[in-house]
């Protein structure tokens, strides 16, 4: 993954200055995931735990497509689990 060329939504620009989310969390969290579910070709989920956030989870939704991030939030849910995501 090209993260110098790495895009954001104007969506995601805003979530990330609401919720205290740093680039630097979204590229350790695309960088080296705990977990990571391609939902379709233009949407996967990258999950990272971030120690410096009270070991919360963070969900990242990435289009690989355009290399864009289209949103980040900490999910609460996702954390009660270890921050992986029940595949079925």
């Amino acid at each position: 993954m090209d993260l110098s060329n790495l895009n954001f939504s104007d969506h995601s620009k805003d979530r990330m200055s609401e919720r205290n989310i740093s680039r630097e969390w979204i590229e350790f969290a695309l960088t080296s995931p705990d977990d990571f579910y391609q939902v379709s070709e233009d949407k996967s989920y990258y999950l990272k735990t971030i120690e410096e956030n009270g070991s919360r989870c963070l969900k990242v939704v990435y289009n690989p497509l355009e290399n864009r991030v289209v949103t980040a939030h900490f999910d609460r849910s996702l954390k009660k689990r270890g921050c992986k995501l029940d595949k079925v």
